[in-house]
């Protein structure tokens, strides 16, 4: 426990009676340690006295809700939240960002027909094209 830590404890009453008596003997023998606690000590007290002391009810409403806070579990949105905001979702995102726009720019093209010049009779070649445009694909025979 670093200094400031243990101050802290002093202050509020803390610590344990042997710790209490370690941290007293040190006091006495650092003085500025010891500047430190009595000058903690008066803002705390200065503090005690500047605010007004909090109405029992409202105490007793916000330890109910603080209890009924920690009691209920987590709602959906509370653990998207959690989940979204630890560090490997950064990551996580940029990846997924990465990939839906590798699949939005890099759309492969359908299929397109055998050009009808492959055939000799040119008016077979412009009948077959034709046939092929009005082709709506609900016959169920793309082979």
């Amino acid at each position: 426990m670093n200094d400031e830590d243990l101050l802290s404890d002093y202050a509020d009453g803390r610590m344990t009676a042997e710790a209490r008596a370690r941290f007293e003997e040190r006091l006495r023998a650092e003085p500025s340690l010891e500047r430190r606690a009595r000058e903690l000590a008066a803002l705390k007290a200065a503090l005690a006295q500047a605010a007004p002391p909090m109405p029992a009810d409202l105490k007793a409403a916000l330890k109910r809700e603080a209890r009924r806070a920690a009691s209920r579990p987590p709602s959906f949105w509370e653990g998207l939240r959690a989940a979204l905001s630890a560090p490997w979702a950064y990551g996580a995102g940029a990846a997924f960002a990465a990939a839906a726009a590798l699949l939005l720019l890099h759309r492969p093209q359908p299929p397109q027909p055998a050009p009808g010049a492959a055939f000799q009779d040119a008016a077979a070649a412009r009948g077959l094209e034709r046939l092929w445009q009005a082709d709506d694909g609900r016959d169920g025979d793309a082979t």
